[in-house]
């Protein structure tokens, strides 16, 4: 079984897109992020979303290749869009989940981090969290930061045992491994699911 645990809310300076209930086997979960508000910021937003919603409603069950051609438009999309503004620091954090039973397949851009929790303790998924607050700009990776070809990594995840899978922004990175209840009211980017799944017997 896999449940959802906890997510954070929208607000002015983030968008979480989702279908995920408390128990489901295929969803998803899309998030969109910059560090602080303004009008211009909204509107990027929500330009952002509306063409992921166009994509994921025209092509439900995408391939991998599919997906990294759309992100990667999508970065030129928001670069595009940023240069458009006098904002200084361009580029937004975003992650996309999706589910298919007990697989997960996931993209991510920026100060977005993932990691697994279980009973053979913590590992990080891509970017190591330790000191990810003071990775440079350029070595964020935002979506959008500049107009050039930007092919996201394809993280693709079996859920097997009992355990964890935690995905939050590096501000709060700390605060999970320290104490998760302050994480989930903390107002910090997360989603966090538990899951008890019977592990699959590999095939002699």
């Amino acid at each position: 079984m896999i449940t959802l645990s906890s997510i954070s809310s929208s607000h002015k300076s983030r968008i979480v897109s989702t279908d995920f209930h408390p128990t489901c086997k295929d969803a998803y979960f899309f998030i969109i992020q910059y560090f602080e508000e303004s009008p211009d910021v909204t509107k990027i937003l929500g330009k952002t979303l509306d063409d992921f919603i166009k994509f994921k409603n025209s092509n439900p069950n995408p391939s991998d290749s599919e997906l990294k051609e759309f992100f990667n438009t999508l970065n030129w999309v928001v670069a595009s869009l940023f240069n458009k503004t006098t904002i200084s620091q361009k580029g937004l954090s975003l992650a996309y989940v999706k589910m298919r039973n007990n697989s997960l397949k996931i993209i991510r851009y920026g100060r977005i981090l993932l990691g697994i929790e279980d009973s053979k303790g913590f590992r990080n998924i891509g970017p190591e969290w330790k000191n990810h607050t003071v990775v440079s700009y350029d070595g964020l990776k935002l979506l959008g930061t500049k107009s050039e070809d930007l092919y996201p990594e394809l993280y693709q995840i079996d859920l097997q045992g009992k355990g964890t899978f935690v995905l939050l922004d590096s501000n709060g990175a700390n605060l999970f491994i320290e104490n998760q209840i302050k994480l989930k009211t903390s107002g910090h980017t997360h989603f966090i699911l538990n899951y008890d799944v019977l592990k699959t017997q590999k095939k002699k």
